[in-house]
């Protein structure tokens, strides 16, 4: 997967296509507080994590990613920030309960261990962490339009995704996970063909 990975980030610019009406809907759900440990994971080549770092100086900032081509350049986006690697049981090498806040924008309609990425998702987390996800919106209208008019578009065999989240499949994999949700809401077009939908949780148990 590292490989496939590899090649994604060559090819794709810093900011991805959905960047502009995905990032205004999330930008007011990025905490200021000050000194807190602020995790993205799965960040690319740091765009996002660069805004964070403007928004809010004084944090802790760490990215993290599976690519060497996207940490390289996330690097030099972000210096201020600690660039870790997600190695193949999606571990990133920090120790429990270090982070206060960790945000994963379109990342886990990409990973294949969905399970292991929401334990380390709850180990990183204080008690009482946030989780902020972003993934692409499938709803039941939404799939039936895209079964009539879409599906080889949206289901190619050289897409990057490979896990589709509904709603209640979003909120009960974090409720499984030790969550507990507490904002949803969509973003891109119009309900209910939105481009994607994002889910603020709040850390509640120890898994």
């Amino acid at each position: 997967m590292q490989k496939y990975y590899e090649r994604y980030w060559r090819r794709k610019p810093a900011e991805l296509e959905d960047f502009t009406y995905k990032w205004s809907s999330l930008i007011s759900l990025i905490p200021r507080k000050s000194k807190l440990t602020i995790l993205d994971y799965g960040c690319g080549k740091g765009k996002i994590l660069s805004l964070i770092s403007k928004m809010n100086p004084s944090a802790v900032l760490y990215g993290a990613d599976i690519s060497e081509e996207a940490i390289r350049v996330a690097g030099k986006t972000v210096p201020k920030a600690k660039i870790l690697v997600i190695d193949d049981e999606q571990h990133v090498s920090l120790p429990a309960h270090s982070c206060d806040f960790i945000v994963s924008l379109d990342v886990i309609e990409h990973v294949y261990d969905t399970e292991r990425m929401f334990e380390e998702f709850n180990r990183l987390l204080t008690k009482d962490g946030t989780l902020l996800l972003s993934t692409p919106y499938h709803g039941l209208i939404k799939n039936l339009i895209i079964a009539l008019i879409g599906f080889e578009t949206v289901f190619t065999p050289t897409t990057a995704h490979i896990r589709f989240y509904t709603r209640n499949t979003l909120t009960s994999i974090v409720k499984r996970f030790g969550f507990e949700p507490k904002i949803f809401g969509r973003y891109g077009r119009f309900y209910p063909v939105n481009n994607g939908m994002f889910l603020l949780a709040k850390k509640v148990n120890t898994i």
